[in-house]
């Protein structure tokens, strides 16, 4: 603005035309203060603004940390929900296997109590055939008798 303000003072003194300084001094005075006035606060608040980026530094590597964790949390929750899928199939399977012993136990218990009256059966058989045997020697020996006689 300084510059602007001296290249049109010139322009107008090459140009003939009779400007008083005590117009330019003011403004140039004017100029000048704003000048240093705005540097002053700049460097002022510059501290600020380096302190602000450092902050904002700090939230970034915040929200870094904070997707990380996040992160972390979602992989140890997939591995504890595999952890639960691996748990809930060895327990179907040791179930499935309680239930197939359990299976296996009756039949074998059906097939002993089978075989005992298979046994039974064979015992009353032969009871009877050993009855009948002793009846018809029974008969045999009555018919010898009348025979005899």
């Amino acid at each position: 603005m300084l510059s602007l303000l001296l290249a049109l003072r010139i322009f107008l003194e090459i140009s003939d035309v009779e400007v008083d300084d005590r117009i330019f001094l003011p403004i140039g005075v004017g100029l000048l203060v704003y000048t240093l006035i705005a540097l002053f606060y700049t460097y002022r608040y510059r501290e600020g603004l380096e302190a602000e980026q450092a902050t904002s530094d700090a939230v970034e590597q915040e929200r870094i940390r904070a997707d990380v964790e996040r992160e972390r949390i979602a992989a140890a929750s997939e591995q504890q929900q595999a952890e639960l899928e691996a748990e809930t199939r060895q327990a179907e399977a040791e179930a499935l296997a309680k239930a197939r012993k359990k299976e296996a136990k009756a039949l074998a218990k059906a097939k002993k109590k089978a075989a005992k009256e298979a046994a039974k059966a064979r015992k009353k058989a032969e009871k009877a055939a050993e009855k009948a045997r002793k009846k018809a020697e029974e008969e045999a020996e009555k018919r010898e008798k009348k025979e005899d006689s």
